[in-house]
Order: C-alpha cells, then sequence, then structure tokens
C-alpha cells in the first residue's frame, strides 16, 4: 500500500492591484505606462499550473513539508502553521475554484502547447472533469475509519516529519498544537453526515475509539514521544538547554492539545452511536448507487467506460487467471504440493530487498541507488493498519524513503518477499523515484493517480514469484494467479457490496461457497472493509488488471519482438495517468515497436 497526502486541486484567481510608481509627486501617466504584453496559450497555461502547484501544496504545513524539502528553492517562503482545513465549506469552495479552471483551460487551444504541456493538459482536464461529478456527493466520505482512518494515520506521518533544520522542529510543534482544532472539524462534519441521515454505524463508531485509545493510553511515551527524541539527535547544532526545552514543548503539547483531541474524537463519536449497528454499502444510501460510480471513476480512472464493461473485464480475468491454475494442475499434479509446501528463500526484509534490486536488470530500466529504511509499525497499531505501506519522498529528494511492516499474523515471515517487491523494488519505491528523476512538470508531482500507482505495485508483486530460484516457473505462475484471483474476487464482492447492493448474510453465503469460509467474524471484518472504504480494492486489482491486459496484447502484437524492459519502460515514462491516456499512448508505443 501506498500513502501519500491527497490533494484537492483548484485555483485561486488573483486580482492584480495596479501600482503607481511615484517619483516625488508626479504619478506616471496612461502614455507612460508599459502595455501590458498578452501571453500565449502555453505562457497562460504554465501560469495556471505554477499557481496550482503553490495552492496546493501550501494549503497546510504538513503538505508543503511532505513535498519538498526546500520550498525557498521554489519561491516559497511562508510556512503554513496548521494542518490545513476539513469541512462542506471548504469542500463547496473548492468546487466553485475547479469550476472556474475548467472554465479558463477551455479558452486555451491545447494544439498551442508544447508535446508535454499536451500531456499536462489532457491529464489536468480529465482530473476536473472527474472530479466535477462528485459535487453532489461531499457528504460521502469517510475521514475516520477503523483501520486506516485520519486518526491513525496522522500520528504515523507526523512521526516522519524530518527536522532538516532547527525551523523544522517550531515548524512541526505548531502543527502538533493544530491537531485538536483539525480534528473538531472532522467531528463537525462526520456530525453534519450524521443529520443527513449517513451515518457512522456502531461497529464503525467502535474500532475508531479503540484506535485512539491507543494514542490516550501512553501519549508521552507513544510514537511521537520517541521519534521526537529521535528526530532531536539528528540536529547536531542544537544545544542541550535549545534540546531540553523542545522536549519539554513536545511533551506539554502531547499532554494537551494532542490528548485533548483523541479525547475529543473519543468523547464526540460515543455521542453518534444508535442511529445504525453495522455499516452498510453505498448501494443502500440515498443515491448510492451514483456516488460509487463516481468513485470508481475518481478511484481508478479506467479505461473502461462504465461499470458493467469494468466487472465484465474483472470476470473475464478472473476466468482466465482460474483456467490457468486448473491447467496446470492438471498437467502436474505434483505442482498441488509443492505450491502448498513453498517457503520463500528469502524471509528478511533488506534481505529481500537486496535480492530484488538484482532480479529487476532483466526487465525492468535501473536507475541510481537511493537510499530508504525499513521500519516495524508499533505493535500497539498493529491492528488498525495496513500490512505494509510505503511513504513518499518529497518531490526534491530521493533520501526519505520509509516502508513500513505490520508484524501482525496478516504478514507471515513467508509474505516479505513479495511485500517488499510491492512496497520497495520494483514497487512503490522503485516506480516513485523513477518518476521523479525524469519528471520536470510541477502538475506531475502533484498528481498520483493512486490506481496507476497501486496497479503497476500490485503487478510486480505478482511477477515476484518467478523471481524465486527455488520454485518451478509453474508453481510460480499458480502463487501468482492464486493471488490475483483473490485480489479479483475482493473487488467483485466491493463492486456487489457497494454497487448492487449485497448484504452481510449474502456476502457469508458466497464465502462459504468460494472459499470454503464459515466463519461470520470474517464476513463481518470483509463486508466492514469494503463498506468503509469503498473502491479500495477496486484500485489495486484495477491498474493491475489495466497493465495485464495491455502487456498481454503487446506480446500477441509484437511476438518474438517483445521486450518486457521496453514495456515497463513506456509505463514508468509516462508515469501515473488516467488509463484512457494510457492506453491511448500505448498505441502509439506499439505502433513504434512494430515499425
Amino acid at each position: 500500500m501506498h500513502r501519500k497526502k491527497s490533494y484537492w486541486l483548484y485555483y485561486i484567481i488573483y486580482f492584480f492591484l495596479l501600482l503607481f510608481i511615484i517619483t516625488g509627486c508626479t504619478a506616471v501617466t496612461e502614455e507612460e505606462k508599459e502595455p501590458e504584453k498578452e501571453l500565449t496559450d502555453e505562457e497562460r497555461f504554465v501560469q495556471i499550473v505554477d499557481q496550482l502547484f503553490y495552492e496546493s501544496i501550501t494549503e497546510s504545513g504538513l503538505t508543503l513539508h511532505s513535498t519538498l524539502c526546500d520550498p525557498k528553492a521554489y519561491g516559497i517562503t511562508e510556512f503554513p502553521a496548521t494542518l490545513g482545513s476539513y469541512g462542506l465549506e471548504d469542500m463547496e469552495q473548492n468546487y466553485r475554484e475547479l469550476h472556474e479552471m475548467q472554465e479558463e483551460l477551455q479558452t486555451i487551444d491545447k494544439e498551442q502547447l508544447s508535446s508535454d504541456l499536451q500531456t499536462d493538459y489532457e491529464i489536468l482536464m480529465e482530473y476536473l472533469d472527474t472530479e466535477a461529478k462528485g459535487e453532489d456527493f461531499c457528504l460521502y466520505h469517510y475521514p475516520l475509519a477503523s483501520m486506516g482512518g485520519v486518526q491513525t494515520d496522522l500520528p504515523i506521518i507526523l512521526a516522519e516529519y524530518s527536522f532538516r533544520s532547527v525551523e523544522d522542529v517550531d515548524n512541526y510543534l505548531a502543527l502538533l498544537s493544530d491537531i485538536d482544532e483539525y480534528y473538531s472539524q472532522l467531528l463537525q462534519y462526520v456530525q453534519a453526515q450524521t443529520d443527513a441521515g449517513i451515518y457512522l454505524s456502531d461497529l464503525t463508531i467502535d474500532g475508531i475509539i479503540d484506535s485512539c485509545k491507543v494514542y490516550l493510553d501512553s501519549p508521552t511515551t507513544g510514537i511521537l514521544a520517541e521519534t521526537f527524541t529521535s528526530r532531536l539527535d539528528t540536529l547536531t547544532e542544537l544545544t542541550e538547554e535549545a534540546r531540553t526545552d523542545y522536549l519539554s514543548r513536545n511533551e506539554e503539547i502531547l499532554k494537551q492539545d494532542f490528548t485533548d483531541a483523541y479525547t475529543l474524537l473519543t468523547e464526540g463519536l460515543q455521542k453518534l452511536k444508535g442511529h445504525q449497528e453495522l455499516p452498510v454499502g453505498m448501494a443502500k444510501l440515498p443515491n448510492g448507487k451514483k456516488y460509487y460510480e463516481y468513485l470508481l471513476q475518481s478511484s481508478t480512472f479506467t479505461s473502461y467506460q462504465n461499470p458493467q464493461a469494468l466487472k465484465d473485464a474483472i470476470i473475464r480475468q478472473l476466468q482466465a487467471e482460474t483456467n490457468l491454475i486448473y491447467e496446470l494442475m492438471e498437467k502436474n499434479p505434483n505442482l498441488f504440493q509443492e505450491v502448498n509446501t513453498f517457503q520463500f528463500s528469502i524471509q528478511d526484509p533488506v534481505q529481500a530487498i537486496l535480492d530484488l534490486q538484482e532480479k529487476l536488470k532483466t526487465d525492468f530500466p535501473e536507475i541510481p541507488a537511493c537510499s530508504y529504511e525499513i521500519r516495524m509499525l508499533p505493535e500497539a497499531l498493529e491492528d488498525f493498519s495496513s500490512p505494509a505501506f510505503y511513504l513518499t519522498p518529497p518531490i526534491d529528494s530521493q533520501d526519505e524513503n520509509f516502508i513500513y511492516i505490520n508484524r501482525s499474523a496478516s504478514v507471515t515471515q513467508n509474505d516479505l518477499y513479495t511485500v517488499m517487491a510491492h512496497e520497495g523494488y520494483p514497487g512503490h519505491l522503485y516506480q516513485c523515484n523513477y518518476f521523479n528523476r525524469i519528471n520536470d512538470s510541477r502538475l506531475r508531482a502533484l498528481m498520483s493517480f493512486s490506481c496507476y500507482v497501486e496497479g503497476w505495485a500490485t503487478y510486480v508483486q505478482y511477477l515476484s514469484y518467478g523471481w524465486e530460484d527455488s520454485i518451478s516457473a509453474d508453481a510460480a505462475k499458480i502463487l501468482s494467479a492464486n493471488e490475483a484471483v483473490y485480489l479479483a474476487l475482493s473487488a467483485l464482492v466491493d463492486y456487489q457490496v457497494n454497487y448492487e447492493g449485497m448484504n452481510l448474510e449474502e456476502l457469508q453465503l458466497l464465502l462459504k461457497q468460494v472459499f470454503g469460509i464459515n466463519s461470520m467474524e470474517t464476513a463481518q471484518h470483509f463486508y466492514q472493509m469494503v463498506c468503509e472504504d469503498p473502491a479500495n480494492y477496486m484500485k489495486y486489482y484495477v491498474g493491475y488488471l489495466e497493465i495485464t491486459e495491455m502487456k498481454q496484447e503487446a506480446m500477441e502484437t509484437l511476438g518474438e519482438t517483445f521486450e518486457a524492459k521496453e514495456f515497463h519502460r513506456f509505463l514508468l515514462d509516462l508515469g501515473p495517468a488516467p488509463f484512457s491516456m494510457i492506453r491511448e499512448r500505448f498505441q502509439s508505443w506499439m505502433k513504434e515497436a512494430v515499425s
């Protein structure tokens, strides 16, 4: 899983004031004024993107710090000392500015732009057109969740706030002290949802409260206290007196603002219980199917034109990979024993990364080495976090790459090799740093397109089975296809619950018939996940599906001239983008490869 700040793209129109240059008591006359130069379409577009970049990364101090190591190099000299704002008024204002930007962009002739800027223009227009469809659903978002909500993720992100200078320490403490105000806004938003009949279930609220208790139980000795001390140690210029003062200030903020924030959430959410025992899929909400259609497109930017077409494609790929498993097993019955007893020869994450860096050289472009650190998630947070995740570095640095591993039962030692392929090489860490090294577009630096990012990482994760020397090629294909089948079924469950209205009892029956799982607890956990985070599984599977389909088409068209490294280079060079655009560029790439 890849985690990055999600940006609301918006555009602020500046009103330029005419300043009169005064020498003595005489103003410049109309005849003496320099005539204004009319900007070309390309200059106007660059101006829009530059302003968009500035406004987006300065919306909060946390966004600015995580995006840039050296803001001054980008002309940014003021630090926003808050975590930003979250509420209906902010969302409504964002949509007003989104529409203003759409209108402005429509006055620009795309053909007058350079090739690279035409790509930026197309990406931005598709993004804005897609996001505009969500305007009627401002109350349908779930910032808080029993797994992976803001209340769990924000402290982890704050714990990774690098102290590059003494000034960063002061900025960090200002942000940390704002957390109670930010959580107050979140609670007001959830209250507005409740007033509108969009409820957090009692089960979800209990899970959120449990995750809050982790931080409330040890605010002054937990992850934020521990990492603050170690981060201070990197600032060798600090005097002992200054260090002691910072430690005291941090402890006081953790005791007051931080504790107040989690107490506020806990008490506020407790009061909102009693409306709904279990979560429900989007299909059960007023106009929820329409929202899921928007969410599906916004989450995946798939090339498929409608939900049914996408569902059909998922089923086709699911059937193809299921058939592959049956065919291989039928051809060689001994594969069953090999697959069931398989163990990766490397089960240490650091050694896995080193091995993967060597293995990828055959089919992937090499990139210069970049520093990274593998960290274990604090035990108290294991029940509320993903199995693993990668935190992206600032766009002007390759040195702050962190992979977190959740040591809970959901990640076994035997999983670590494929997890490192997903989070590290040639997954998130590799793909992110590859694109950062070649990208000089500020717009592209802002936009993540998580379906491309997660689809790529999932695709290479499945490939990594084939890089294990101790297993046969057919057994590796079975293990890879088996994982893909499970993810496809998860994506279909997401679709059926949130779009077709499948309930918990129907899901339990499906798990029993397809997976042989009789546990009601397992069914409830699965159901809760797809209800709390709709379209999440789609981001992973649809990206994998789109890449797999393109690869299959390239292999069939190019035959013996197909080179995996060049196919991967095409995807990596283009970078995160809507799959409709990627498919179009893919056809051009194939024509060039054939000629």
